[in-house]
């Protein structure tokens, strides 16, 4: 568990200098200060991000979907977003979501990740995903690559439900 933490973290981290990294005129030394990193921190952070795990935020409208789950014959959430990637890179066999909703269900920011060939740039990966997933009520949010050590399931801390009933 110590090893998931100091992965997590050095993930945040490097989401933080990210942010900060648009600020102009923060030179690399201050933008490692207020991200608590040390120099020594940053390269390891930097040799632990050299896999090609992808974590997606997804949003969806779970009318339409029967679940999350990949199943035979059924329209689901994991199987048209694993159709869409395979439009992009025909290697991926799954993806591995941090929970799964039933049908109907919707969900604002579910987490995935799967293994991808070859590194992309963020930004292009997240629009070619949305634009494969058209008209499916499904969008990715957010696309990060992560280290390959990253699990979906087994990584998150936490989640969170919010039951309506209407």
């Amino acid at each position: 568990m110590v090893a998931y933490r100091t992965s997590m973290q050095i993930v945040a981290d490097l989401l933080t200098v990210t942010q900060l990294s648009g600020q102009e005129g923060i030179k690399t030394t201050s933008l490692l200060t207020k991200a608590n990193l040390s120099h020594s921190r940053l390269s390891k952070l930097l040799n632990n991000l050299t896999g090609a795990g992808l974590i997606n935020k997804i949003e969806y409208d779970g009318k339409g979907f029967s679940g999350w789950q990949r199943q035979k014959s059924l329209k689901t959430v994991q199987g048209e977003i694993e159709a869409s990637l395979r439009k992009l890179d025909p290697s991926i066999s799954s993806i591995f979501g941090a929970g799964r909703t039933d049908a109907g269900v919707h969900a604002v920011a579910q987490v995935a990740h799967c293994d991808l060939a070859e590194n992309w740039d963020n930004f292009k990966l997240k629009e070619a995903l949305n634009f494969h997933l058209k008209p499916n009520k499904i969008s990715i949010l957010d696309v990060r690559m992560v280290s390959e050590k990253f699990h979906a399931r087994f990584s998150a801390k936490k989640r969170n439900y919010e039951y309506i009933i209407i």
